[in-house]
């Protein structure tokens, strides 16, 4: 049965953009919020595909686990760092006396912090700290904001200020010149975008030498008992997207010199796919 929840909370604003500052239970985070996948199956350009990697298990069980510890040892959980969520399809609206109503059956979408989230319910009904449920975790709301600028934002936080693995990035920014061209991104990041499409149409060729065997965003590298259940996967992800994408630079620069003149994006991915494609399939052949 569908559950509302009504939280206090305020207004600011940021250069001409809105937000919301509140707390919610980490009991509700389930509920009330959700995230938007990134799905290698789905193309840059589909409506539903997301910008998010699945949520990495031990990074889950590790704050789950110091979580755990903390409660036990009489210490004190502190995470004043807030969860950032969006109103994007939904009525999220300060009301006249400073609340705001959510609806578990309208979610909102978490841009960052779903590895917190996830620790905190696994914390919860996996460790069985009931206690934590009403711990309460700062959030912002962005108002005013869709899903290209969603992934802008995500891109801010897990590409520029933060130090991870930048494949999902690169995925992110070839959704946005899909749908706002390429002036919607640096011009220096556009062979990112040419490479990008090489790369996941490389992956999905299942007659070409490459299929299967690049680990994308939403991907993991095959288990020992994974490859034990179907042998064809023993020489599959092995090399990861930003890798792979990082390798392509040097040829799309000798394509940039030996093909002058502007060329569109799509047809930057075209010449590079057509080149990467034709040496591969020929070390193939000779392998044979």
């Amino acid at each position: 049965m569908p559950r509302s929840l009504t939280l206090p909370a305020i207004e600011i604003k940021q250069n001409g953009t809105r937000a919301l500052l509140t707390r919610m239970r980490a009991g509700d985070l389930a509920d009330f919020t959700r995230v938007d996948p990134f799905d290698a199956e789905k193309t840059f350009d589909d409506p539903e595909q997301g910008y998010q990697r699945p949520a990495e298990e031990p990074r889950i069980r590790k704050f789950a686990n110091w979580l755990r510890t903390e409660v036990e040892s009489g210490g004190h959980v502190r995470m004043p760092t807030a969860l950032l969520l969006s109103s994007r399809g939904t009525e999220t609206i300060l009301a006249p006396n400073g609340t705001v109503t959510l609806k578990s059956n309208n979610k909102l979408a978490l841009i960052d912090g779903q590895h917190r989230k996830r620790g905190f319910e696994y914390a919860i009904n996996e460790k069985g700290i009931q206690e934590l449920g009403d711990y309460e975790v700062p959030v912002g709301i962005m108002l005013d904001i869709d899903k290209l600028g969603e992934m802008r934002q995500f891109r801010t936080v897990n590409g520029e200020q933060k130090s991870v693995r930048t494949d999902l990035v690169n995925m992110i920014l070839t959704q946005l010149v899909e749908q706002e061209g390429e002036d919607s991104i640096k011009g220096s990041d556009l062979w990112k975008v040419a490479a990008a499409h090489v790369v996941r149409r490389l992956n999905a060729d299942a007659d070409g030498p490459w299929f299967d065997r690049i680990v994308m965003p939403d991907q993991h590298s095959y288990s020992k008992e994974e490859i034990a259940e179907d042998p064809a996967r023993v020489h599959r992800r092995t090399a990861r997207a930003t890798s792979f994408i990082t390798s392509l630079k040097p040829i799309e620069q000798f394509l940039d010199v030996i093909k002058p003149g502007s060329r569109t994006v799509h047809e930057k991915a075209e010449d590079l796919y057509a080149v990467v494609n034709s040496f591969w399939r020929a070390i193939r052949n000779m392998s044979q």
